[in-house]
């Protein structure tokens, strides 16, 4: 039916509704269950209590504390059993981390055949020890380098010696965070005999904490109940809210380095949700950020398609060594949809080309029913407020989308709101949205009728012109987002925040001010001895050559672009050019061997290779000149992996009218790098690498996931390694892998096979000393990694040979983080943004008071301002100090060859990235080619079960070099 609100399907509802109460007991036996334990009855905004004996708390104590830290989902298996079998002692949670690391062991497909070798123990339980052993301890400070005075974007925070009191919170009937936090405070309100005019502090989701001792008999549960409407014109709805205390925390044990490091963290888990619980009831909330709507629409916030830009604050609570404690505060921005008519939603996301009294062409209801699935709209026909969420868009308009009526007949959506509602559709051509519901699948809702709910964030991947426009009206200089920061400070109001003055915390709205230290810039060399220093984290080469030049004598041009926008002579201009400015910089260059122009229509990528590769043998590189339509970029990569050629790509645009020395540049530094040769390392004389006299590999690894809200599509892993003495040289090598898993399934695999290629490669023999640097991983999944991937570090090394056992510096390097340094004094940034000088390392103050972590600056901060990446020490086997360290990680930013610039985390992990960016670009590109005469909204396909291997492939010729770049 097009309308379940209407009258007929309230008077089913009703009737639903009486059948529930029947099957949970009736409210007879409930009213008759609060009479005999003493409570009041249910009445309109009432509220009404009811303490009960936790089941089975006598016989076991050990979990009450482990249903308190669980979701909803596992609470109840804990307490019922898994399939209705009687409840095991132990913890539910931790059989479900079990089987959930048992599940991550095991990849989708491997490019090398043989999955690994099962880990003889259960990770879990493993891990479930090392969560309360501390992380590597701090060795020493660094020293090299010239002091700075910096300010940071964290504040510190105060708090008393005292216990505070966790309560696991159950609600009925379940809601959102959002919800759960109106219900929570509207029955907080009502119960405030058992309150005693405290403040809970509620994370809207399982728990709450109080600064004193509710009066709920310990192991006892109390049950609190209230009848109101959440939203005016609402219906009223009863809601029961159960409590239970499950452990008594005290705040001291932020400051005893020497405890347990999970109390540590549970005590600062408790101030968090106490510090946002009040922001989290004023401002809408994303993740840990929280955000006001703009008070007007502008050119600058306005991102098109329905989308505008939010700004908020980010907030997080971390251990500090000055002291203690820190609220780490920043601004934070996201696009939010654009509340208003469904109408103008689909007017903006088709460019407002669309005559409302015709019916929509069918690529245009695509484009409109891909933007405006999974939002959440309103609807204006009824006289109470009632929200759906769209599951897709009829192809057919109102006046033809028919469903089924409760008498066996059918009608169309326009008769049903004209006869039932009495509305004339205004709009009757335009199509309806298809409303999900649990229980109708024909919820049919015209356009005209229907609204964006305000305050949904938009979780899609923005399109390229939004993210430039959110880049440039968020990206703020150095000095200017400081002053955002401290605007943000003052929207908080932390002084007179009365949850903050319950518990007796205090936050200082002044920026700590650190000691950082600049670190000397490491010397670039070439060819013949030939030096260059970096200035403000980029050099220039005049006229030095790369310390080894490839000799490209077999290679071709295909121009993709059509010959009408992209001539002859210029390509040939182009042609020149380069081969002009490689020989300039130390490569020999010949000229192609063919420059054709691909038919398109009558020819494939594929077919083309092919007729390349058998008319010229061992072709090397294939240069690809793309319009600004037709074959993409990741097609032509795919194709050049599969067939085992290297390629190039360049727009047509750059090739008619950017053709400057700069492109030229380096579009040979990629070049050179792909087909073999080495353009530049760092001084022997000065290098910390060269200082170790015994072979080194270092190796990279990154793991990348599917967009927000995919829930399907794997992940795909990377590892890079060096192959000669100056970590210059780089092989990289890519596994699919289960969704969103973050471990590595292959690591023992992909390492074994790095060591033995240096091995061969190298004439030093096996590497002595293993340098690793691991890019996205949290701070909570550090232990995982100690666990799952160091260890399979060791087991890897040890099929080398058995007594094969070099060193291992375990390195994670976290580029998602908020802290930010800004210079005290005007005179110490550099740049239009004031931004701190590229060698900025903060490894005290901030940092944490026991654990090996220091944050480094390397790259210059062109726009915006620069965010220094987070170095945390999980192993060191072959102990660096922390100046060789810093400064080792520092020289690796400057050897990623796509540019002659720092960049901002070492080139191992950046090569990683790029290289599960490759994979996932080639995968993703396949994907839509295979599935482009389906429709964009029937992608249900089960990837699991997809082999996947085939199109992330890189043939043997390509894969010995950097083909990533």
């Amino acid at each position: 039916m097009s309308d379940p609100p209407g009258r007929r399907e309230e008077k089913r509802r009703g009737r639903s509704k009486g059948r529930g109460r029947a099957r949970g007991g009736g409210r007879g036996r409930e009213r008759e269950r609060e009479k005999t334990s003493g409570a009041g009855g249910v009445g309109h905004g009432a509220g009404s209590r009811r303490v009960e004996a936790a089941e089975d708390s006598a016989r076991q104590p050990s979990r009450s504390a482990a249903i308190g830290s669980m979701s909803g989902g596992s609470q109840r298996e804990a307490a019922q059993g898994v399939h209705g079998q009687p409840p095991s002692t132990e913890p539910k949670v931790l059989e479900s981390a079990q089987s959930t690391a048992a599940d991550e062991t095991k990849p989708i497909s491997s490019a090398e055949g043989a999955p690994p070798k099962a880990v003889q123990q259960p990770v879990a339980a493993k891990l479930m020890k090392l969560q309360h052993q501390p992380l590597p301890a701090r060795q020493g400070y660094g020293t090299k380098g010239s002091p700075v005075l910096l300010k940071t974007n964290l504040f510190p925070v105060k708090y008393p010696s005292r216990t505070v009191y966790h309560y696991n919170v159950t609600l009925n009937p379940e809601c959102s965070k959002r919800i759960s936090r109106i219900v929570f405070e509207r029955i907080m309100e009502l119960n405030q005999e058992l309150i005693g005019g405290q403040k809970p502090a509620f994370d809207g989701s399982k728990n709450m904490f109080t600064s004193e001792q509710l009066k709920i008999p310990e192991g006892e549960v109390c049950e609190l109940s209230g009848t109101f409407c959440i939203e005016k014109g609402d219906r009223e709805k009863l809601f029961v809210v159960k409590l239970q205390l499950v452990a008594q925390i005290d705040l001291s044990w932020i400051e005893d380095n020497s405890s347990d490091p999970t109390l540590r963290m549970q005590a600062i888990q408790a101030l968090d949700i106490v510090i946002r619980h009040t922001p989290s009831l004023r401002f809408v909330q994303v993740g840990r950020s929280f955000f006001t709507p703009p008070k007007d629409i502008t050119r600058e916030n306005y991102l098109g398609d329905g989308c505008v830009v939010w700004s908020g604050f980010y907030t997080s609570l971390r251990p500090a060594a000055l002291c203690n404690l820190v609220l780490n505060m920043d601004v934070s921005n996201t696009a939010f949809y654009q509340d208003g008519s469904a109408l103008d939603f689909m007017k903006e996301v088709l460019g407002g080309r669309i005559d409302l009294d015709r019916p929509l062409v069918d690529s245009d209801r695509v484009r409109f029913a891909k933007e405006i699935k999974g939002l959440k709209v309103f609807v204006t026909h009824l006289p109470y407020p009632r929200k759906y969420t769209v599951a897709a868009v009829t192809r057919c308009s109102a006046t033809e989308q028919t469903f089924p009526l409760d008498d066996g007949t059918s009608c169309t959506v326009e008769e049903y709101f004209s006869k039932t509602y009495e509305k004339q559709l205004r709009h009757p051509h335009m199509p309806c949205l298809h409303a999900s519901h649990k229980t109708n699948k024909h919820v049919y809702l015209p356009l005209e009728l229907c609204g964006i709910v305000s305050g949904q964030k938009c979780s899609k991947k923005l399109k390229e012109q939004q993210t430039r426009k959110m880049i440039k009206e968020t990206a703020k200089p150095a000095y200017m987002r400081r002053k955002c920061i401290m605007e943000k400070v003052s929207d908080a109001d932390f002084k007179r925040d009365e949850q903050l003055i319950k518990f007796e915390i205090s936050v200082d709205t002044r920026m700590v001010e650190v000691s950082g230290r600049v670190l000397p810039s490491p010397v670039v060399q070439y060819s013949d001895s030939g030096q260059v220093t970096p200035t403000k984290g980029s050099w220039r080469m005049e006229g030095e050559h790369f310390i080894q030049g490839a000799k490209v004598d077999k290679w071709v041009v295909v121009v993709f672009a059509q010959q009408r926008f992209c001539k002859e002579e210029t390509i040939r201009k182009f042609v020149k050019e380069v081969c002009k400015t490689g020989e300039g910089m130390g490569m020999a260059i010949d000229p192609p061997l063919e420059l054709i122009y691909f038919r398109d229509g009558r020819d494939t990528v594929d077919k083309c290779f092919d007729r390349f590769l058998s008319k010229f043998h061992k072709l090397q590189l294939v240069i690809a000149v793309l319009g600004w339509r037709g074959i993409s970029h990741d097609e032509v990569k795919l194709v050049g992996n599969v067939k085992g050629v290297q390629t190039q790509c360049v727009k047509s645009e750059t090739v008619e009218r950017k053709c400057n020395h700069s492109v030229l540049s380096n579009l040979c530094l990629k070049i050179n790098a792909k087909l073999g040769g080495v353009n530049n390392i760092i001084d022997p004389s000065l290098s910390i690498l060269h200082k170790i006299h015994e072979p080194v590999i270092v190796m990279g690894a990154d793991v990348t996931h599917p967009s927000p809200g995919d829930k399907k599509k794997p992940s795909i892993a990377a590892l890079t390694a060096s192959m000669n003495k100056s970590a210059s040289l780089y092989k990289a090598e890519v596994r699919v892998q289960q969704h969103r898993q973050e471990m590595i399934a292959e690591m023992e695999n992909l390492v074994y096979d790095m060591l033995v290629e240096f091995d061969e490669t190298t004439c030093d023999g096996k590497a002595k000393q293993i340098i690793f640097y691991r890019d996205g991983v949290s701070e909570g999944q550090f232990r995982e990694v100690m666990e799952v991937e160091i260890n399979a570090i060791r087991r890897a090394c040890a099929r080398v040979t058995k007594d094969y056992k070099p060193g291992i510096t375990f390195l994670v390097v976290q580029k998602r983080h908020h802290v930010r340094f800004f210079p005290v004094r005007r005179e110490d940034g550099i740049g239009g943004s004031a931004n701190v000088p590229p060698g900025t390392v903060v490894d005290g103050d901030v940092t944490h008071p026991t654990e090996h972590d220091f944050y480094l600056c390397s790259h210059f901060g062109i726009q915006g301002t620069s965010r220094p990446s987070h170095y945390h020490v999980l192993c060191d086997e072959n102990g660096f100090t922390a100046d060789d360290l810093q400064q080792l990680s520092y020289e690796l930013c400057h050897l990623y060859f796509r540019c002659n610039k720092s960049v901002s985390y070492p080139a191992p992990a950046y090569y990683a990235h790029l290289a599960a960016f490759r994979a996932r670009q080639a995968w993703e590109g396949k994907d839509s080619r295979d599935s482009a005469s389906m429709s964009s909204l029937q992608s249900d396909v089960d990837y699991s079960h997809v082999d996947l291997a085939w199109s992330t492939k890189v043939h043997d010729k390509v894969k010995c070099n950097m083909y990533f770049l």
